[in-house]
């Protein structure tokens, strides 16, 4: 976990917070050591709901309480991945989740959290569809040569629709670590109670392996 500043703005936004499951220096470098932490029930649990079953490793959590100020929430970010573009539709498919929890709040994952890191719907803007962010549901909408799209289609039938938010960073110097990006997304939440205090859960983690990694950017001050 750490700090980037992008006077670029290549992803985005120029400034924030980084969780990376290859450690720091993999995001502007190429390389680095992640956490070594294995298993997330959140994370694998939000895989579960696309259909895979596999462990994750090198999990990567940032998490907090706040008081809510107002009935809404967000946070501005992006997911970018190594695995983009060798192997889309393969079975290395991390993952980033918002597990947000608190009063009022009813959810699957631990202490009844809901994930708020949902892909966009393309045809309904300002609505999500119910596809959690990952490599194989948000990417190029091409699968990898050597993989069947039929593994990205049984997560969702629509993902190819969702590439118009996806960025090739191939020839990209100044982030060497990853293949693409997505485009800045939002995770938010409209239903807080004013005055009670709630926990967000920010993690990250390699799936099926541990040495293709992935790294989510959280926005400075979009919180």
């Amino acid at each position: 976990i750490g700090y980037f500043f992008d006077p670029g703005n290549t992803i985005g936004f120029d400034e924030g917070i980084i969780l990376s499951t290859g450690g720091i220096e993999f995001v502007s470098k190429g390389n680095g050591v992640g956490s070594g932490v294995s298993g997330d029930p959140d994370l694998e649990l939000a895989l579960n709901e696309i259909n895979l079953t596999w462990p994750v490793y090198n999990v990567t959590i940032l998490e907090f309480d706040f008081i809510a100020s107002s009935e809404d929430m967000l946070f501005n970010y992006v997911f970018g991945s190594s695995e983009y573009t060798a192997w889309t539709c393969s079975q290395f498919n991390d993952i980033f989740g918002f597990f947000l929890s608190g009063p009022g709040i009813a959810g699957p994952y631990s202490d009844n959290a809901v994930n708020l890191a949902y892909i966009p719907d393309p045809n309904n803007p300002g609505q999500y569809t119910n596809t959690p962010v990952a490599v194989n549901t948000v990417n190029s909408g091409t699968a990898s040569e050597s993989f069947d799209p039929q593994n990205c289609s049984d997560i969702d039938s629509n993902w190819q629709d969702y590439s118009i938010y996806w960025v090739d960073n191939y020839y990209q110097s100044e982030i060497l670590g990853i293949d693409g990006f997505t485009t800045p997304f939002k995770a938010e939440y409209n239903n807080l109670i004013c005055g009670e205090t709630y926990h967000i859960k920010l993690a990250i983690a390699d799936a099926s392996d541990s040495a293709l990694n992935s790294v989510g950017f959280l926005e400075a001050n979009s919180f």
